[in-house]
């Protein structure tokens, strides 16, 4: 229960009155101060990655024949490693053998 003798602290109300009092834009993470040639490097990226995904639009049929050339190129490493752990299970089911 609040005690009779203390007074309440009065809240302050602060109003934004538009005024910038230091510019926050060049500030980056950790505190970092980027200048004028890291912003546009940093812009220039990014126009280049938006074109790079313009560029790669594809079609379903595409997409289908470009995942179906990925699957082919890896299979044969694929069945490589399958070949592999078979002979090693042979190998120690025979070695271990009672």
């Amino acid at each position: 229960m609040a005690e009779k003798g203390k007074k309440k602290k009065e809240k302050i109300v602060y109003y934004d009155d538009g005024r910038t009092i230091a510019d926050m834009s060049r500030i980056g993470r950790f505190g970092h101060v980027y200048s004028d040639r890291q912003l546009a490097a940093r812009e220039k990226k990014k126009l280049e990655k938006e074109q790079k995904k313009d560029d790669l639009r594809m079609s379903g049929e595409e997409r289908r024949a470009a995942f179906l050339g990925g699957l082919r190129a890896a299979l044969p490493a694929l069945a490589f490693l399958v070949g592999l752990c078979v002979v090693l299970f042979l190998i120690m089911y025979l070695w271990f053998r009672p």
